[in-house]
């Protein structure tokens, strides 16, 4: 598969079966986003779900969708890459995830009197990453939903960091415990 730059990307249409390609290199690696608001938050989300594999990206809420122009700028066109769906309700999108992957696993990442650090994380896929609201973060009803919660280690007087940011370092984490996993069954 031809990797692309940001400028090639904004005007990348794939054919049927580039995008069979695609979507048969995708993992089962899931997002949803929670009420996120910020369209360039948005946007990124798309770029690293391309980027990370992901087979799927849930937009529930008050989120925009594509098409939009600042998901767009942010996106540079990994919008129509990704596969994503729209449901109002985000346990609706919980719901389909886990219809699907009976097997499947669902960690929020969000502060909350019962999440876990990382040495506790239990990891496997299929997964479904849930990241939230900007300033509220994730609804509770998605939170009594999730399997984990997990709390992302904060080592300065800030609470709190960026959603995408947030994501990206979720899915390093993850990344390293589905590899140690790996290692451990070899």
């Amino acid at each position: 598969m031809q990797k692309r730059g940001a400028s090639e990307l904004r005007i990348y249409q794939p054919s049927p079966s580039e995008w069979q390609q695609i979507q048969s290199t995708r993992r089962n690696l899931y997002f949803l986003l929670d009420d996120v608001q910020d369209t360039y938050n948005i946007g990124s989300f798309f770029r690293m779900a391309d980027a990370m594999g992901v087979r799927k990206m849930y937009l529930s809420g008050r989120s925009e969708c594509p098409p939009n122009h600042r998901i767009q700028k942010a996106a540079v066109g990994t919008e129509d890459i990704v596969a994503w769906e729209y449901l109002t309700d985000p346990l609706q999108a919980l719901a389909s995830f886990k219809s699907d992957h009976a097997e499947g696993q669902t960690i929020a990442i969000e502060l909350a009197d019962n999440s876990i650090g990382i040495t506790d994380l239990d990891v496997h896929l299929p997964l479904l990453l849930i990241l939230g609201h900007e300033t509220d973060g994730i609804s509770q009803p998605v939170l009594d939903a999730s399997d984990q919660i997990l709390q992302l280690p904060m080592y300065g007087v800030n609470i709190s960091m960026n959603v995408v940011v947030s994501a990206a370092m979720a899915l390093g984490i993850i990344e390293g415990k589905l590899v140690e996993e790996r290692a451990e069954k070899k």
